[in-house]
């Protein structure tokens, strides 16, 4: 908590010597090997960050934030099947945390686990509905088993959430191009279309928007 406060507080010299402190009164600490984990992953030395990061799960295999950082480095590492129960244990403490429940969708998906991905990322959308990569992992798992008029749906409704977001209807129409319907897919695009026009109109006008 005072090293926290330290944090919060900018205050470097305060927050070394609180640390220097726990070092020496509590050597096995779990929170050792986090703040340890936390420093190594900051300076993207991966190595480390998970050799703390372990140490810490093994004495305390519940704890969310090393779990999450374990996962989230097997993630980056191409190595998405050891990514899954890091983010299923993660999730174990934080259930509804967002992150955490698309990327195990996503996790499972690429490690080929597709009826899990699909059943993952439609609870990462009850979740959380604005959680943009859910509906994209969600229609690409969908469309990998053969279930397009669902991966259509999927865009379709992540269309509502973000309507000014033109990857959406431009993924809808190609898998309408895929599924024949022509027509529809013309539709996808030139609202696609239309909305990358009206971006760049905005740019042109200085609105960041």
């Amino acid at each position: 908590s005072l090293m926290l406060e330290d944090k919060a507080l900018g205050d470097k010299a305060a927050g070394v010597e609180h640390f220097q402190t726990m070092m020496a009164r509590f050597p096995d600490s779990v929170w050792i090997h986090v703040l340890l984990g936390d420093a190594h992953f900051k300076q993207h030395q991966d190595a480390e960050a998970r050799r703390e990061y372990l140490a810490a799960v093994k004495l305390m295999p519940d704890l969310f934030e090393p779990n999450f950082r374990l996962a989230y480095l097997a993630f980056q590492g191409g190595e998405y099947a050891a990514a899954v129960p890091y983010y299923q244990r993660a999730l174990a403490a934080k259930p509804h945390h967002t992150e955490a429940n698309v990327y195990l969708g996503e996790a499972l998906r690429r490690a080929g686990r597709i009826p899990e991905a699909i059943k993952q990322l439609r609870r990462a959308i009850e979740v959380d509905p604005k959680a943009g990569l859910a509906y994209d992992s969600l229609s690409k798992a969908l469309s990998d088993s053969g279930r397009l008029p669902e991966a259509v749906e999927t865009l379709r409704s992540a269309e509502v959430q973000f309507p000014e977001d033109s990857s959406f209807p431009a993924m809808r129409a190609r898998l309408l191009q895929r599924m024949g319907r022509t027509k529809d897919a013309e539709q996808a695009a030139r609202r696609a279309a239309e909305i990358m026009d009206l971006r760049s109109r905005r740019q042109a006008l200085g609105d960041p928007k």
